[in-house]
């Protein structure tokens, strides 16, 4: 897996559990309606919903706009060697 360094500033601002902005975003693993998984400056996170969709992503700035009903916002920790546990995700 890639190194990813740790060096901007992570921020969250969510208005209404539907409109999600965040800085800081590394690389996005997967985005589906329901699931996204990130890589932030402050590590691996999870987000859960109902219809998400992307509005802005811009990697090279570190910034996400998801749109959609969002039930959890989930940082993970990193006991698998910095990859991501699919099995525990989808339990």
């Amino acid at each position: 897996m890639e190194d990813l360094k740790r060096t901007g500033t992570h921020k969250l601002e969510m208005n209404n559990r539907d409109d999600l902005r965040m800085s800081g975003i590394q690389k996005v693993i997967s985005f589906e309606p329901e699931l996204v998984l990130l890589i932030t400056d402050m590590g691996k996170m999870r987000i859960t919903g109902k219809d998400m969709q992307v509005n802005n992503l811009d990697i090279e700035k570190g910034l996400l706009d998801v749109k959609g009903s969002i039930d959890c916002i989930c940082y993970l920790n990193d006991k698998n060697g910095g990859q991501f546990s699919w099995k525990r995700m989808f339990k």
